[in-house]
């Protein structure tokens, strides 16, 4: 999948092998693709779907560097939680902690990876 590549939903089916309900996309060139409907809540791997109409939000919001930056699954500092969200995905977990008036999240990706964002005041500081 390319990104902001337009997907077209062409018919939905239960999937074969884990029996879930899946939509089957098509894009311009007709090539067609089979998601999930797990996946369209959230990210899956590095794949993803945005309705188009968000999509623009999101850059209005957020510009077209730091867009595409979210679109290639990318953060940096100075990111908000919504962006690493949509970077990123749903942490496996959140550790909260309050210090000096200061709100410190620990936001947890798959304990094995090693994978952990560091926000202050909902602003993203530290990526390990």
């Amino acid at each position: 999948m390319i990104p902001e590549d337009v997907w077209i939903c062409v018919d939905f089916v239960l999937e074969e092998e884990y029996y879930e309900l899946a939509l089957v996309l098509e894009n311009k060139n007709g090539e067609q693709l089979l998601i999930n409907l797990d996946m369209v809540d959230g990210r899956y791997g590095y794949s993803w779907i945005v309705e188009k109409s968000h999509a623009e939000m999101y850059r209005k919001m957020y510009g077209e560097n730091n867009w595409k930056l979210i679109l290639d699954g990318e953060v940096r500092i100075g990111m908000t939680r919504e962006m690493c969200r949509l970077s990123w995905g749903t942490p496996y977990d959140i550790h909260r902690t309050l210090s000096k008036n200061v709100d410190i999240e620990q936001w947890v990706y798959q304990y094995s990876s090693g994978r952990y964002l560091y926000f202050e005041d909902g602003k993203l500081k530290v990526i390990q």
